[in-house]
C-alpha cells in the first residue's frame, strides 16, 4: 500500500542479548514471536515490558498468563504473521517533534564517498547539507553530504526512517555504535545517578557492588550497583 517499514530483527540473538536489546531500543513497535514456552520467552517479555511501547504478539500460543501485569497485557494479538502483515496499512507513525536527534549503529568507508553512517532519527528531521555534532564527543562537527533510504536518494530524512549517509568531515572509525547526532549540543557525563526500579520477576536482591551491564540507547557499559535493590522496589 505504499507504506515503507525498515524491520531490525535481533538474528544473534539468543546466544547473546545485545542484539536483542538494541532492537528493542532502537525500534518504534516490537513484535514478539510466541511459538514455544521457554526461557528465551520468558526473558524476552521482561525486556519488552521494560520498553513501555505498544506493539504485538504473532503466534497461537497463549500468553495471558505470563503477560498479565507487564506492558505486553495490552499488545495486540494475532494468529499468524500473514494476518499481522495485512494489519500494518492501518500503521500510523508517531510524530516525534523537539530537537533533531539520531542514533548510529553502523559507520564504513566507501570508496569514492568517504565515510558512511548507517542509524535511525530518533526525532524531528534532518536535511542533507545539515551540520551536525556527534556526541559523546563534543567538539567534533560534521557535514551530511547525501541521504540514502531504501538505497534511494532522498533530502530529508524523519522521525522513526532508518538512513544511510554520506558524511564530510568525520572518519568513520570516529562514529562508535551508540554515537549519537544532533543540531544543539546537550550535556556529556561520564558519570549518572539514576534511580533503579526492580522489575516484578526479580526474586533475589540484587546487592551494593554487584556488576552488571547498562543499556542505553545503542550505549552498552558495564557499571557497578551503589546500593541494594529489592524485588518491586525502587531505589536510589
Amino acid at each position: 500500500g505504499g507504506l515503507l517499514l525498515s524491520v531490525i530483527e535481533p538474528t544473534a540473538y539468543p546466544e547473546r542479548l545485545q542484539p536483542a536489546l538494541f532492537a528493542a531500543q532502537i525500534c518504534d513497535y516490537p513484535v514478539l514471536l510466541a511459538s514455544e514456552v521457554n526461557q528465551y520467552l520468558g526473558e524476552l517479555i521482561v525486556l519488552l515490558d521494560l520498553t513501555g511501547k505498544p506493539g504485538a504478539i504473532i503466534g497461537d500460543l497463549d500468553v495471558t498468563q505470563f503477560t498479565k501485569g507487564t506492558n505486553l497485557e495490552n499488545w495486540k494479538k494475532f494468529k499468524s504473521v500473514d494476518e499481522f502483515r495485512a494489519s500494518l496499512v492501518e500503521y500510523k507513525q508517531e510524530v516525534k517533534s523537539g530537537e533533531f536527534k539520531a542514533w548510529v549503529d553502523h559507520s564504513f568507508d566507501v570508496k569514492g564517498v568517504g565515510s558512511v553512517a548507517l542509524g535511525v532519527v530518533k526525532s524531528w528531521e534532518m536535511s542533507v547539507h545539515d551540520k551536525l555534532k556527534v556526541f559523546p564527543s563534543k567538539e567534533k562537527m560534521i557535514e551530511v553530504r547525501s541521504i540514502q533510504m531504501h538505497d534511494a536518494d532522498v533530502k530529508i530524512a524523519k522521525a522513526g526512517d532508518r538512513f544511510g549517509i554520506a558524511l564530510k568531515g568525520v572518519d568513520a572509525k570516529e562514529l562508535e555504535r551508540g554515537s549519537v547526532l544532533a543540531k544543539n549540543a546537550f550535556p556529556t557525563h561520564s558519570q549518572i545517578k539514576v534511580r533503579l526500579r526492580a522489575t516484578k520477576y526479580l526474586k533475589e536482591p540484587i546487592k551494593a557492588g554487584e556488576v552488571l551491564h547498562a543499556c542505553v540507547g545503542l550505549q552498552f557499559i558495564v557499571c557497578k550497583i551503589g546500593c541494594d535493590v529489592g524485588a518491586s522496589e525502587e531505589e536510589q
